[in-house]
């Protein structure tokens, strides 16, 4: 997926007149040589949750720089690795691009052009909300995310750069905006009120509504509904029209009588009825190729209500039947019907046979055994035997309930034959059901705190009965009756953390039959934790800087923490566990200081003790350079001490704190604020990530010393690339390189151009059906592309590799395949940061899972169908090299590169990264 994004807040755009986005694709890569179909999409990213910025990258392409490189540029990426689905992207202008992955790039060979209303209905939309307007690209199919790029806006080549070119009209944005309905919205309540964001001038407002776009853009005073109101809503006078389209528009009167006016928006108020979608059709009789079927599936029917001539399309009664004819319809529940609409048989003899149905029996029923008759000779209009016929009868039900509906007829309108036929009946029902649940159908991670369900109210409802448990029973049957309110809405209490609920509503209304309607029942799951602060929503902006709310001892001498850096990105953007972002805490205990703290006050008191929460959890991690220090936390003013606080200010793995909210002396019920400490003597930097509240606290991952237990080949890199298991799989260094300060001791240092490691390890894959790769890394990162920390294998179509990122940006990947078995892939959430650290991959042939470790955390898992020894005796495993001539050798460090024979445990390989 790739994506181009214009900024409009700068602009001060008011109205978008026209539009058109020009931009290019690459081509493929040589990775991928399949014909692929892409699709562009128009979305405002950052109103998606997890689609920040910082989790994209930015594909840099001109016409010297063949290859796609993926790069971050300035904080400003354009290109995506992770699959986007339709939900995520919004659905949006659709093109076509199929390309061929011949060439990396062929100037002006690939060239998408997109104008029209749509485009500038979507900039409106974006311009209303001060927001980002965003085009996706998205190539979907396997291996795609490799082969394609975007030229970028950064391209020094000015014809390559995408372009959006508007005619607009500018200016102060002091007009109403974002409406409510918002433009363009469907599926109105017909008692909708409308409001808007008020107007930066003040002032006071006239509202102009009604069906015709060109009376209130033109201000025309027969849509003016109201006139000089300080308030910015408006409630329209009586009920909204079934299914029309309304249009409105802003006019506020700033104080020094100037006119600002917000662009016409327009929304259409829910249908009358809907049609049923699920319904059968069987008949007493029919012909070989007139199914009762073809009445209900859509055959012979263009989308614009048109059927055809054609008999097969259509139902025609059997030849020979000795009583009258009949066609039963059923319906997938119990609905209440609105009308019935009936195209009539329409072969092209229909004139002179007359084989429609003319007077017709309708009977209705719920059960299907005790039927009541609608009408008991009900005229069918004779179908004009043209391919141009829409229906042209429709049968009003009255609201009748009914599962089944049964048509017996009289006759026909040929009297020449008994039989009779029918092209197409649909079937329409009034919503009496509650329906649109939110939280939306199999929601995840839904926050309890201050969680109101509510739902689209069923017509004709009194009251509603809300059932609400953890039973998936169907309807109400499994949960018990919660509450019965008069709005569509409901304030559960306190839900517990980690607990899928199940819910209804029965819509309810004495003075009809039947009086109650029960919805499906719908479902959403609470989240594992709730979130104290994660500190993702911190930015580089005045008033939300991190060192804004997490308040330190900049201006207090006693205190000697310091939050965040001096200099934007304040916030921690690498050393995260996980997210984008933590805090970085320095801390200075010397000359005379003891302490150095970080507090954090709530708003509002918060009861940590609702939703089934037991435990306080929160991440922490040192430097191997931190002096020792004990760390604490403050809840409100009880101090509790971590247990073991000196090994963590200089671990460099983070740490796992967790709290019971049994602790003494704390009043979990009110907790007004929380400060993170650390004590003693002695400097250093910490980072804060994840404070979380658990109904039961993931479990601590120790650290397990692994041994020598399955330790097949170990290189220390102590001056050299011998291997100290006493297996003798002695390596040999290759290139302008040496030996430098290592993790430990010595490491080897690979130049990034020629510097590489041969291991004679051919022989042992072949016969490994688990195995585990670790070791120390220091990543010096640079311009080279898909560089390997390892990559095991014999040529381009055999091999695992392990690289620290994919192309110049992307995450850390490991992948295995060989000839006839497609790549098994593993990837973690980002790229392996710079400097020291430790990963891991481990491959489970009893499980057939693949686990990626970065720093003694697991940041990835997969399935496979590859296990080493299915690569064979490999010829070219090597370390800082790729099996590709064109990706770039390894820059940076590596030390105790080990391998063993076994899947060690997550606590072996934390042993491993470094805890103690």
């Amino acid at each position: 997926v790739g994506y181009v994004r214009f900024d409009l807040g700068a602009a001060s755009i008011t109205s978008v007149e026209s539009a058109t986005l020009t931009f290019y694709t690459s081509g493929g890569a040589p990775r991928n040589d399949n014909v692929v179909t892409g699709r562009v999409f128009l979305h405002g990213l950052n109103n998606v949750a997890g689609n920040t910025p910082q989790k994209w990258n930015e594909a840099t392409l001109t016409s010297a720089n063949v290859g796609a490189e993926w790069k971050t540029n300035n904080g400003e990426p354009l290109v995506n690795l992770t699959d986007m689905d339709d939900t995520t992207a919004g659905a949006g202008i659709t093109e076509t691009i199929t390309l061929v992955g011949a060439n990396y790039y062929d100037v002006g060979g690939i060239r998408i052009v997109i104008t029209g209303v749509r485009l500038v209905e979507f900039l409106q939309s974006r311009v209303d909300d001060d927001g980002l307007a965003t085009f996706l690209i998205e190539f979907p199919g396997e291996g795609s995310a490799r082969g394609f790029g975007l030229a970028s806006k950064e391209n020094t080549a000015e014809n390559l750069r995408p372009v959006l070119s508007l005619t607009a009209t500018v200016g102060p944005k002091t007009g109403p905006s974002s409406p409510s309905p918002a433009d363009k919205a469907v599926e109105v309540s017909r008692d909708a009120s409308l409001s808007w964001k008020v107007a930066a001038v003040g002032g006071t407002y006239s509202v102009y509504m009604g069906t015709s776009q060109e009376a209130v853009a033109a201000g025309d005073t027969s849509v003016l509904v109201s006139q000089g109101q300080d308030s910015n809503e408006f409630d329209p006078v009586g009920r909204l029209a079934y299914g029309q389209t309304y249009y409105w528009r802003i006019e506020a009167l700033a104080p020094d009588a100037t006119v600002h006016t917000s662009p016409v928006w327009s929304f259409t108020v829910e249908q009358a009825a809907y049609r049923i979608a699920s319904v059968t059709a069987t008949a007493s009789s029919a012909d070989a190729a007139t199914r009762p079927e073809n009445v209900v599936n859509g055959v012979g029917l263009d989308a614009s209500g048109r059927h055809s001539t054609a008999d097969a399309d259509m139902w025609f009664s059997g030849k020979g039947e000795s009583g009258r004819p009949w066609i039963r319809f059923a319906f997938d529940q119990i609905y209440r019907l609105h009308e019935m609409r009936v195209w009539n048989y329409n072969t092209a003899l229909e004139s002179i046979l007359g084989g429609g149905c003319r007077e017709v029996k309708i009977e209705y029923s719920r059960d299907g055994v005790d039927w009541t008759v609608l009408n008991e000779a009900a005229l069918f209009n004779q179908a004009p035997g043209a391919a141009d016929y829409r229906y042209n009868t429709v049968v009003d039900f009255q609201g009748a309930a009914a599962r089944f509906v049964r048509l017996t007829p009289l006759n026909n309108w040929g009297g020449v034959i008994a039989q009779c036929g029918l092209s197409e009946v649909q079937f329409f029902y009034v919503p009496v059901q509650a329906r649109e649940p939110s939280p939306a159908m199999d929601a995840t991670d839904v926050d309890p705190r201050g969680l109101v369900l509510s739902w689209k109210p069923g017509r004709e409802a009194a009251s509603h009965e809300v059932s609400l448990g953890v039973d998936s029973d169907g309807g109400a049957g499994g949960k018990a009756l919660a509450d019965v309110t008069s709005q569509p809405a409901y304030e559960p209490p306190p839900l517990l953390v980690g607990t899928t609920y199940y819910w209804s509503v029965t819509e309810v209304n004495e003075a009809q039959s039947p009086s109650a309607w029960t919805s499906d029942v719908w479902s959403f799951s609470t989240p594992a934790f709730l979130v104290v602060d994660d500190f993702e929503d911190y930015t580089d902006d005045e008033g939300n800087r991190i060192y804004e709310f997490w308040l330190d001892g900049y201006e207090d001498p006693a205190n000697g923490s310091i939050v965040g850096y001096a200099e934007a990105p304040f916030a921690e953007r690498t050393i995260v566990h996980s997210g984008r972002q933590s805090m970085p805490l320095a801390y200075d205990n010397t000359g005379g200081v003891t302490r150095s703290e970080a507090r954090f006050a709530f708003e509002t008191a918060q009861d940590w003790t609702r939703h089934g929460v037991t435990a306080l959890t929160l991440f922490f991690r040192g430097r191997t350079t931190n002096a020792a220090a004990a760390v604490y936390l403050r809840i409100n003013d009880t101090k509790i001490a971590y247990d073991n606080g000196a090994a963590a200010t200089t671990s460099p793995l983070w740490k796992q704190w967790n709290v019971p909210l049994t602790a003494a002396g704390v009043n979990f019920k009110s907790v007004k604020n929380l400060t993170f400490g650390i004590e003693g003597s002695g400097a250093g930097t910490l980072f804060v990530d994840d404070i979380r509240l658990y109904g039961k606290a993931p479990e601590v991952v120790g650290a397990t010393d692994p041994g020598t237990a399955g330790l097949v080949a170990l290189y220390a890199m102590e001056g050299n690339v011998q291997d100290s298991s006493g297996r003798n799989y002695h390596g040999t260094l290759t290139g302008d390189s040496g030996y430098g300060d290592g993790y430990s001791g010595k490491a080897v240092n690979f130049n990034g151009s020629s510097t590489y490691v041969a291991l004679p390890i051919g022989p042992l894959i072949s016969t490994m059906t688990d195995m585990t790769v670790a070791t120390h890394v220091n990543f010096n990162g640079g311009a080279g592309s898909w560089q390997r920390i390892f990559d095991f294998g014999t040529d381009t179509t055999v091999y695992m590799f392990l690289s620290p990122r994919q192309s110049t940006a992307g995450a850390m990947r490991f992948a295995i395949r060989t000839a006839a078995v497609a790549e098994q892939i593993v990837d973690s959430p980002a790229a392996m940061p710079t400097g020291w650290h430790h990963t891991a991959i481990s491959i489970d042939g009893k499980t057939m899972l693949m686990t990626l470790y970065l720093d003694g955390e697991q940041v990835g898992q997969a399935a496979t169908t590859l296990v080493p020894k299915d690569l064979g005796n490999t010829t070219q495993n090597w370390l800082g090299r790729s099996q590709w001539t064109a990706d770039a050798y390894f820059s940076g460090m590596l030390d105790e590169f080990r391998i063993y024979n076994r899947v060690l445990s997550a606590a072996e390989v934390r042993y491993l990264a470094g805890d103690r």
